[in-house]
């Protein structure tokens, strides 16, 4: 009996976040969500270790756009959190993230993507201006983002080193324990293989 409750308690909790962007995507027009994220470091991520793939993403306003490169001009730790207005986990850690990112300001740079391929720009904005986030918002209009960094679930963070080496990757809701933790790992060098 333990050897059957084992394997569906640990499926009910990888089924506890949002859908993946190709998911989502067929499945809006349904109405449905599929769940598929963890709140667990991806540690088989081929991305962990290596150079993040470069981005030049529109910013909120649609006026201009912010490289990668411009990003880690600046010499900080990078977070990028990827996520949708429409994903719950989502909004239910963007109130920590906003709390960290002041608590770490001048110290790591916090920037939101929003997955808009899969969302929309009212969308994103209304989220933004409902939650007061004040670190930059950029928008993944084409899925380049999505598709470069391998994202396969709402929301999903991402944490460079000031040379932009991605050391940790973390599918679904993140704690204010989890970022702080998140950001010590990067301060110290360690990489989440």
């Amino acid at each position: 009996m333990k050897k059957l409750l084992l394997p569906l308690l640990a499926t009910a909790l990888f089924l506890a976040g949002c859908g993946t962007a190709v998911s989502a995507a067929t499945n809006t027009a349904a109405n449905q969500t599929t769940n598929v994220s963890t709140s667990q470091p991806i540690s088989k991520s081929p991305l962990v270790g290596k150079m993040a793939p470069k981005f030049s993403l529109q910013t909120l306003n649609e006026k201009s756009t912010v490289s990668l490169q411009q990003l880690l001009a600046k010499k900080k730790i990078l977070l990028i959190n990827a996520w949708a207005s429409w994903c719950y986990p989502c909004q239910q850690e963007t109130p920590d993230l906003i709390a960290m990112s002041k608590k770490y300001a001048g110290q790591v740079q916090f920037v939101g993507v929003n997955m808009t391929s899969d969302d929309s720009v009212s969308a994103a904005t209304t989220f933004v201006q409902k939650y007061g986030i004040s670190y930059p918002v950029l928008l993944d209009l084409k899925g380049t983002f999505a598709h470069n960094y391998q994202i396969i679930g709402y929301p999903t963070t991402f944490v460079l080193d000031p040379n932009g080496t991605l050391v940790n990757i973390h599918l679904g809701l993140l704690t204010k324990d989890q970022i702080e933790q998140l950001i010590t790992q990067a301060k110290n060098g360690i990489a989440v293989h």
